[in-house]
């Protein structure tokens, strides 16, 4: 085993994303990471205090990975354009970092606590406010009604947070393409004024 010394927090926190993102919150411990790193468990104490703290880690790692998917959005080059870009980013993370999905969104892997971190809170408000400007930047353009653009983000964030968890229950067997189909009428649905109209 190797010296605790010789860790870092870098070195523990990707150890602990690798893991986490490999096999999902199932195959996450301590004892599993410390292997990963050829230390003991006790070495990592130094730097994490238990499983949750880490699982902070995790999940503040997860939503700038997320805001990077979402940062495609930029290359639009109209509002409508860069709403789609960031609702199509959305999807791909969660198909793709499905274990990180599952941690951000769905919140089945934590007590509660460390999503209420301030270092949590920090990365992910970011998050919002982007897929809020994408919003309020259409509405400004006249390509959509004039809806209230912080509530219209979170029924978008809502909605497809709900479609991404009915396509991994596999309640209605769809398909990836199938989950985008239903995705993009959603999409039309709430910018249609289905959240309501109002001042932004």
């Amino acid at each position: 085993m190797a010296a605790p010394a010789k860790l870092a927090r870098e070195a523990v926190l990707d150890a602990a994303c690798e893991l986490f993102a490999r096999e999902g919150a199932g195959a996450f411990s301590l004892r599993r990471v410390a292997a990963a790193l050829d230390v003991t468990p006790m070495a990592l104490y130094r730097y994490v205090a238990n499983k949750e703290e880490l699982l902070a880690w995790v999940l503040q790692r997860g939503f700038e990975e997320f805001e990077a998917y979402l940062a495609r959005s930029a290359e639009g080059e109209t509002g409508l354009d860069r709403l789609r870009l960031a609702t199509e980013g959305f999807f791909d993370f969660a198909l793709e970092r499905g274990a990180y999905f599952e941690l951000m969104f769905l919140g089945g892997t934590l007590p509660g606590e460390p999503a209420r971190r301030a270092s949590v809170r920090a990365v992910a408000e970011p998050t919002f406010v982007l897929l809020r400007d994408c919003v309020r930047s259409a509405v400004d353009a006249s390509e959509v009604p004039p809806l209230d653009a912080h509530a219209t983000a979170v029924w978008l964030l809502a909605e497809a947070t709900g479609m991404v968890a009915l396509h991994r229950s596999g309640l209605f067997g769809w398909t990836r393409d199938e989950l985008r189909q239903r995705a993009e009428s959603g999409l039309a649905a709430v910018l249609a004024g289905a959240t309501g109209r109002g001042a932004r």
